[in-house]
């Protein structure tokens, strides 16, 4: 697992669809990804269509703060999405192991 945090002031739900247009559009996957909202306040939940499970969770942990959840697999193409919109000195990453 993978925590990866952003500074910025968009919605969560505006940077989850970010990050799935960015991934999954550029590999013709349109339409493979489900954003569900996790009836928490600012919390989405990003999970594949072929495989019905959960990819990512995103949440807003401050007023400036969002937080990614996500498995090590995807996590350096979704990183470097981040990077390229937020910048580098606004996006961080923790790993679990």
């Amino acid at each position: 697992m993978i925590w990866i945090y952003c500074k910025t002031v968009d919605d969560p739900k505006d940077m989850g669809l970010y990050v799935c247009k960015s991934n999954f559009e550029q590999e013709n996957l349109e339409n493979k990804y489900v954003l569900k909202d996790e009836s928490e306040d600012d919390c989405w939940i990003i999970e594949t269509d072929n495989q019905n499970e959960t990819s990512a969770i995103i949440y807003r942990i401050g007023p400036e703060i969002v937080a990614i959840e996500i498995d090590e697999n995807c996590a350096s193409t979704i990183i470097e999405t981040l990077m390229k919109k937020y910048g580098f000195n606004n996006v961080k990453w923790f790993s679990t192991k």
